[in-house]
Parts: structure tokens; C-alpha cells; sequence
């Protein structure tokens, strides 16, 4: 499924007209040149593979090639919204763009460390800060609307954003805090009150999260907050998702929970080789929906490489041509 895939190249003109005396004048004419080249809610749900290229200019991603000092630098995150519509962290230009219906546009301008972006269901979206702990927060039109401190979670290994602006983040264990909104900031005892298991929930609001057991069997665990007195949690369901050496949960969408997995092997004269493969499961009965191979890593990982959004799975993979997103459909066939 994944290797018969259209492919479409972006090709956007870059317009410099004389006219354009400001850099945001210039930045105007050139996302409106994109025109229907840009990507359609309809590609991703087509399992298509769509090219942002590598550019200076405002209708392509900000990218700096790997030295020896330092490894390849460019978009290190994006996500899709429920209509479809992909925002871009493009970290090079210090930006924010979205990808959607006929344009290629900047949506707005972001802090330098920025490293992460989530987006609510209404499309006001989020970026995670690397050197500061801080998620600022933007409204459906890039405007600013303030920062949330992320201080009290020690390790922030994710963000999501949900209702009323409310910053929600991961820790490598699996776990996931409430860090308040900008109207309504929380205490740090208040935060880590409200730890959920799990790095992602279903509709009902359990927590999932992924296990490799001893066997070397991948579990995905179905978690709920016990209604005991000691206010525990429970695993009320185990699915399994077969053999693999790791794995990480990467979205859900309704109760269909994506993981990335992985599968090492060590061949003649000790060479290790990994196979990557993409699973999707519905979290109620455990029925696998997508289990496709993913290419190999390109000229790096993105922080985000796989999001699951608007009833697709998407990946980023970075070329030598630009920002390529593939796409497969969670509710496929096996």
C-alpha cells in the first residue's frame, strides 16, 4: 500500500516583484503563487505523497544542511487538524504555516526554540519551547493569545492542545499533565495533580499506552483511573499488536490508537539492521485497521514524524528535495 502512492511535486513559484518594497509584501505574493499546486485535505486521505520543497522564500521551508559540527536542521514537527489542514513548524524561519485547500500560507511567527506544535479541534494550534519551559499558544488566525508554563512536568516529551485553550503534556513514562491555558494558568501542585496514564485517550477518555512484555510481545493497554478509594489505575484491556524490539504510541483518532514499531535484527558479521512499520488498532476491540512498512529515515527525524489526524496517519520524511508528507487512511483495510 505504501510503495503505490502518487506522487505530487510542490512547485511554487517564487514572484519577486519590484513593486514589494516589504518583506511581508513579498511573503503575500509568493504564498498566493502556490495556487493549486498546494496540498487538499483530499490528498491526505488518498495515501498520496506530497513535496514541500526546501527554499528561501515564503512558499517553501526554511532548511540548513548537516556539517560536521552540526546535523541537519529544518521542520522539526507538524500536525493535522480535524478539516484536514497541515501546520508546518518551520523552525528555520522562526514561522508557523498552514497547508490547506488552495494556499501555502504563514500563519504566524514563532519563537526560534520552538520544537513541537499541537492543534485543537477548533485549529488554534501550540508550540512547545526547547530552551524555556513554555507552550505559547495561538489562536485559529495565528494571532498570540499568551504562555502556558510547563515547568512543573520535569520532562516534557509531547504537547496536545484541547478545549478552551488548555495545554496538555506527555512525559517519556506514558504520562499526561494538565498545564492550564493562558486565561486560567495552574499552581504546580494543581498540574501534577491531574496525571493521567497514558500518552494518548480514547473517546471515553481512558488512557492508552504501548508495552513490550517480556516475551517481546507489544501490547497496547487500555488504563482508567480506579473509582476505589485509592485512586489508582487499572488496565481494563490489553490488545496485542505482535513481536517487535520497541514501540511508541503516535495519535489516535476516535478509538483508532496509531503506534510506530520497530524490529532490530543483527545480521552476519554483526551488522543491526531495523525494520519500521506503522500499526493502527482499535482501542475497544483491538482489531487492527492499518499495518503498513515505513520508509527509512530521511535526512533526519522529526521530533514529530508520524501524526494522526483527520482520520489519516501522516508522516514526515525530509529529502534532499524538501519536506515530504505520505499519507494512509487509519480506518484501511490490513
Amino acid at each position: 500500500m505504501g510503495q503505490n502512492v502518487n506522487r505530487i511535486t510542490l512547485v511554487a513559484a517564487l514572484f519577486a516583484s519590484a513593486a514589494c518594497t516589504s518583506e511581508g509584501k513579498q511573503e503575500s505574493a509568493e504564498a498566493r503563487a502556490v495556487g493549486a499546486a498546494a496540498l487538499t485535505s483530499a490528498d491526505l486521505g488518498a495515501g498520496r505523497v506530497v513535496e514541500l520543497p526546501w527554499g528561501s522564500g515564503a512558499a517553501a521551508v526554511g532548511f540548513r544542511p548537516a556539517v560536521q559540527e552540526r546535523a541537519a536542521i529544518g521542520a522539526p514537527a507538524f500536525a493535522v487538524d480535524g478539516r484536514g489542514s497541515v501546520l508546518v513548524l518551520d523552525a528555520v524561519k522562526g514561522r508557523v504555516v498552514r497547508v490547506h485547500g488552495t494556499e501555502l500560507a504563514p500563519l504566524a511567527s514563532v519563537p526560534k526554540d520552538a520544537d513541537d506544535i499541537a492543534v485543537s479541534s477548533d485549529g488554534a494550534f501550540a508550540v512547545r519551547r526547547s530552551v524555556t519551559p513554555k507552550v505559547s499558544v495561538f489562536d485559529p488566525a495565528g494571532h498570540f493569545i499568551g504562555d502556558v508554563d510547563t515547568g512543573a512536568v520535569r520532562d516534557v516529551d509531547l504537547i496536545a492542545l484541547g478545549p478552551s485553550r488548555r495545554v496538555m503534556v506527555t512525559s517519556p513514562y506514558q504520562e499526561t499533565f494538565v498545564a492550564g491555558s493562558p486565561s486560567m494558568p495552574q499552581e504546580r501542585m494543581a498540574v501534577l495533580s491531574t496525571k493521567r496514564e497514558g500518552a494518548f485517550a480514547r473517546r471515553d477518555g481512558q488512557g492508552l499506552v504501548v508495552v513490550r512484555t517480556d516475551a517481546g510481545q507489544i501490547e497496547l493497554r487500555v488504563v482508567a483511573r480506579s473509582t476505589e478509594e485509592d485512586g489508582r489505575s487499572r488496565v481494563t484491556a490489553r490488545h496485542a499488536l505482535g513481536s517487535a524490539s520497541a514501540a511508541r504510541l503516535v495519535g489516535v483518532s476516535g478509538d483508532i490508537a496509531c503506534a510506530r514499531v520497530e524490529h532490530v535484527s543483527e545480521g552476519a558479521g554483526g551488522a543491526v539492521s531495523v525494520r519500521r512499520e506503522a500499526v493502527c488498532a482499535n482501542a475497544v476491540d483491538g482489531h487492527v485497521t492499518l499495518r503498513v512498512d515505513l520508509p527509512s529515515p530521511g535526512l533526519y527525524v522529526p521530533r514529530r514524524e508520524l501524526v494522526v489526524g483527520a482520520g489519516s496517519l501522516v508522516m514526515a520524511r525530509p529529502t534532499e528535495r524538501g519536506l515530504e508528507l505520505r499519507s494512509w487512511q487509519v480506518g484501511g483495510e490490513r
